[in-house]
């Protein structure tokens, strides 16, 4: 007896054109050539395990893209929730930065006035004193 040794490729796509013939082999008689019918059902056999190992491996590919997308979908939100955070930290840097400039304000009215303060002050005494003299 002799073994169909093809690679699982053409195995595939013997298949796929042997397929269709398959309800006419019912038909053929093998009983002069039963090896034919052996080596037939043994490529046939081969081509449908190497099938369920195709579909086994599509099957795990589709699962871990499946799990890529829950991934991507999580980033994603994440993703907006960083951008949420970013557009609250710029607020509050504005709000900051307006809370330092009126700072910076009161400061420079503080001393203005300090110093206004201490001018007349300064210049009462000295005016006190010129009076004395």
């Amino acid at each position: 007896m002799r073994l169909i040794t093809k690679p699982l490729s053409e195995l595939l796509i013997a298949s796929l054109i042997v397929g269709p013939l398959l309800s006419g082999l019912s038909t053929v008689s093998f009983a002069e050539e039963p090896s034919t019918a052996t080596n037939v059902l043994q490529g046939m056999t081969s081509a449908l395990n190497g099938t369920n190992t195709l579909l086994s491996t599509i099957q795990t590919s589709n699962a871990q893209m499946q799990s890529m997308f829950g991934q991507f979908t999580n980033l994603n939100g994440q993703q907006a929730a960083v951008t949420q955070g970013l557009g609250a930290l710029e607020q509050t840097k504005q709000e900051l930065s307006t809370a330092l400039a009126t700072a910076q304000m009161c400061v420079g009215n503080a001393e203005s006035k300090k110093t206004s303060k201490m001018g007349r002050y300064k210049n009462a005494k000295i005016t006190s004193a010129a009076s004395f003299v």
